[in-house]
């Protein structure tokens, strides 16, 4: 999805469009992606032709774009099917879009979706049947509902019951959910409703034999809310090729989709468009949920600290664990063979039959006493097309399913054993490789891993480049992501598509710092020149920003003007970018000349302005010990650290980033000040007059200053403004960023014009109508915080007083990303309880905070409607 072209990316790329942004969440589809930012607005790239993506059309999209018909929800989760896409909510809610199995109601591409009234006749037509021979039809129709209700299948070795036959088999379908014809099934279908409340009904019935499937797949452009899950608070859900599982806070799994190999686990084959309970997993506690192609994994809690696999669909390859015999489950059943196999010392036999996996009907937990008594439990899952993965608490990886692409990466002891032995991967086997893992995801035919450290590791198939080891590699043993592999850069999180990979990275660098850059030598905005003894370039740079994040130079420049070593010089400025600041097209900027930094090249300096900027290390390869050096010279150690593990050392130790701290600290400093946000205004003596244009346009290159007269008047108001406690000084570079401060500073809106220094232009802004609306002047100082360091640092997270108050200030200021993390906050403020989204909803409503007023209107919808039950 980064590139254009759709040329294979063989090596990890940051993504140019994220660059900056807080991703908590990702996922990938057979040829979509999507991800979600921490303050849970969706945002998809990819191939579109199936709708999804969610933007409304089916066109593809290179680079990530806001899915904005979920702008009004908070999104906490993310999954990819093959061709469509599921998120889940802060409410509990799920939305899907795509190629889906449509509920009534929805909107879908052809108009609303419905009972397919024709399933029976599409059947008898895929068939071959026409209807003429009675005998064969009769046939067909009962062949047809034997398969579809699963009544003869043979698993494990054993015919299932045919106790009751036809009239066993509608009762219990009826109790599913899929009403069918009689007063059998309509008693059973109210038993189960009495016995199971919310657990969704379906539409389906019989005629002539043959099960209406009401399942038919369609294009839906953009997310629509399943109405079959209301009721339960939903907090995973997980996406195969044609089918979604969803997991309550309770612990219990939905289905919906394509059945045809029994993924839904409803223990028959019949899709359902709607989401059903999936009853085998009713009285346990699942805590993870992951779907392969046509077959799901279940973490379930068995005792304290202590979980296993539960796994169902389909197993012709091997994919579901549990031996040679078994070819499919339609309801989910244990996983023993990992818990064996990580006691190799009691279980050295059981390994090459299938052991435990291999037994007849592994349905007790009672047989796994032995293994949990040694503490091993299982903490990740993971699926791919026809392959399983999984990680136990002691960091090791278990591995089963189809092998022939090397998924499982030379797993066992047994060189290339699933050559020698075609079914030795059928059971779990132990990946034998030296790392601690704690989470494994899984893409069509190959397998990433997330180390304790950070590294992530992966095997497999090397299709289109998923190893991400570069041009030409091939290996089947697994192999740490040295373009992942840097001490200042460790993964979150990882996620594979069918055959692509994201990984979520943490480096040690401040997320918001992305930002300035690109203020890095820009002119307009610039109120400092640097120039180098030895090189003829010079570099446009901001004395907020370089002195507040380099001490050091902070000292060297005050000591060059103390000394008269820097001068100020007038320079042109474009006509498109003049204001207020910059009368008659042209400003005053500091020159200071760098002899602390004689012999550097370009390249190094360059690379030093962009860590100043950025927080992060840009320097070629042949100048990180130039760069370090410099660093070193100039007290700035994070710097010269990332240098020296640049190169290769990985022992040395980064320091954290103190960009949000530095940037801080800058605000209300009047040093660099050219705003001056006043409660009141200023006196009319203060104003620019005719001072002011002898400043203008007084001296000129070279450092020549004003008169005297000036100088004295510009003082006079330097100590007068200096003394006025009422107002907020701020550096209209970093405001500018924003659009309401933009505009406000461009002259569009009436602002006045004080000179605090000969060289000093201050515009001065009154605030007295914020503070009238009821917006203090701490929380407006808040705000210009947040604009500076872009730090959750400012938000006051325990106290939903001081979150309301600044969320209305961030509105009212334009400032997007930090009324998107307070409305989340106060999104979980509210505990879905409903006297507080009644206090809460006219509030969302006036102030426009649109996800804040819909999440009230859910809670007081669903606490009238249809209240929460247990999960």
């Amino acid at each position: 999805e980064a590139s254009p072209s759709r040329r294979p990316v063989l090596e990890p790329l940051v993504l140019p469009s994220l660059e900056g942004g807080h991703v908590v969440s990702t996922a990938g589809g057979e040829g979509h992606s999507l991800v979600v930012t921490g303050a849970g607005t969706v945002f998809s790239a990819g191939r579109g032709h199936e709708g999804q993506l969610g933007h409304g059309d089916k066109e593809d999209v290179h680079g990530f774009r806001q899915v904005t018909a979920l702008s009004d929800e908070v999104v906490l989760g993310v999954a990819c099917g093959a061709l469509h896409s599921v998120c889940r909510t802060s409410g509990g809610r799920v939305f899907m879009w795509g190629l889906i199995h449509a509920e009534k109601g929805q909107t879908t591409e052809a108009g609303e979706a419905g009972s397919d009234g024709a399933a029976a006749g599409d059947a008898r037509q895929m068939l071959g049947i026409t209807g003429h021979n009675a005998t064969l039809h009769r046939i067909v129709q009962d062949s047809t509902t034997r398969w579809l209700t699963a009544r003869d299948d043979v698993e494990h070795g054993q015919a299932a019951s045919e106790h009751g036959a036809a009239s066993s088999d509608e009762h219990r379908l009826a109790a599913e959910g899929f009403g069918g014809g009689g007063a059998a099934a309509t008693a059973a279908t109210a038993g189960a409703a009495a016995a199971e409340e919310g657990a969704g009904a379906g539409t389906v019935g019989t005629d002539e034999g043959i099960i209406h499937m009401d399942a038919r797949r369609c294009i839906v452009l953009q997310p629509v809310l399943c109405t079959s899950l209301q009721g339960h608070r939903i907090s995973m859900v997980s996406a195969g090729f044609g089918h979604t599982l969803a997991l309550t806070e309770g612990g219990r799994v939905f289905s919906c989709g394509y059945n045809d190999r029994g993924q839904l686990g409803l223990g028959h084959r019949m899709n359902s468009s709607s989401f059903q309970l999936v009853r085998a997993l009713a009285n346990k506690r699942c805590s993870k949920i992951v779907c392969g192609q046509q077959h799901n994994l279940a973490l379930v809690s068995v005792a304290p600290d202590h979980e296993v696999v539960f796994t169902w669909g389909n197993g012709a390859l091997g994919q579901l664990g549990l031996g040679r015999s078994v070819t499919g489950r339609r309801t989910p059943v244990v996983v023993p063979g990992i818990l064996a196999a990580a006691s190799p010392a009691d279980n050295e036999d059981k390994g090459k039959s299938g052991g435990l996996a291999a037994s007849a009907e592994p349905a007790g937990l009672a047989e796994f006493a032995g293994f949990l008594a040694k503490s091993v439990s299982v903490v990740d899952i993971a699926a791919g097309a026809n392959h399983s993965v999984c990680v136990v608490s002691d960091g090791s990886v278990f591995t089963w399913g189809h092998g022939e692409y090397g998924q499982h990466g030379s797993a066992s002891s047994v060189s290339t054993s699933d050559l020698v032995d075609a079914f030795h991967y059928y059971v779990p086997q132990k990946l034998e490789v030296d790392a601690d893992f704690v989470q494994v995801s899984c893409g069509a035919c190959f397998t990433l891993g997330l180390t304790r450290e950070g590294q992530v590791w992966s095997w497999g198939w090397n299709s289109h480049g998923v190893l991400g080891h570069g041009k030409g590699f091939f290996s089947y043993r697994p192999m740490e992501i040295q373009k992942l592999a840097c001490n200042d850069r460790t993964a979150i999180s990882i996620s594979a598509g069918y055959n692509h990979c994201l990984a979520i990275v943490g480096d040690s660098g401040s997320a918001s710092a992305m930002q300035l850059r690109q203020l890095l030598n820009h002119l307009p905005s610039a109120d400092l020149k640097l120039t180098l003894p030895h090189l003829s370039e010079c570099y446009f740079a901001h004395r907020a920003i370089v002195e507040s994040r380099s001490a050091y130079l902070r000292g060297f420049i005050q000591s060059a003007l103390d000394a008269g070593d820097a001068q100020y010089e007038r320079v042109e400025v474009p006509p498109e970018e003049t204001h207020p600041g910059i009368p008659e097209g042209a400003k005053w900027v500091l020159h200071v000349q760098l002899t602390v930094l004689e012999d550097v090249s370009r390249l190094s300096v360059a690379a030093f302005l962009h860590f100043l900027y950025t927080d992060r290390l840009q320097a070629p390869p042949h100048k990180l010990v130039e760069v370090g050096h410099m660093a070193e010279s100039l007290f700035l150690p994070r710097l010269a650290s990332l240098c020296w593990s640049a190169r290769g050392n990985h022992r040395v130790k980064i320091p954290p980033s103190d960009f949000e701290v530095q940037m801080d600290a800058a605000v209300d400093d009047p040093r660099f000040a050219d705003v001056f946000f006043a409660v009141g205004g200023v006196e009319s003596s203060l104003l620019a007059g005719d001072a002011a244009h002898a400043v203008a346009g007084g001296g000129g290159g070279g450092g020549r200053g004003p008169p005297a007269a000036s100088i004295a008047k510009a003082e006079e108001h330097s100590e007068a403004l200096s003394e006025r406690t009422d107002g907020v000084w701020a550096y209209s570079a970093l405001l500018r960023r924003v659009d309401y401060f933009g505009s406000l500073l461009s002259g569009k809106f009436k602002t006045s014009v004080v000179h605090l220094s000969p060289h000093q232009v201050v515009q001065v802004v009154d605030i007295s109508g914020l503070i009238a609306d009821g917006i203090q002047l701490s929380t407006f100082k808040r705000v210009i915080r947040f604009i500076y360091s872009g730090s959750p640092s400012v938000i006051p997270v325990d106290d939903p007083t001081l979150v309301t108050e600044l969320v209305v200030a961030a509105e009212r200021l334009g400032v997007a990303q930090l009324v998107l993390q307070c409305e989340k906050l106060l999104v979980n403020f509210l505990q879905d309880e409903r006297e507080n989204a009644i206090a809460c909803a006219p509030f969302a409503l006036r102030h426009n905070l649109r996800r804040l007023a819909k999440h009230c209107k859910d809670i007081l919808a669903s606490t009238t409607e249809a209240p929460t039950t247990g999960g």
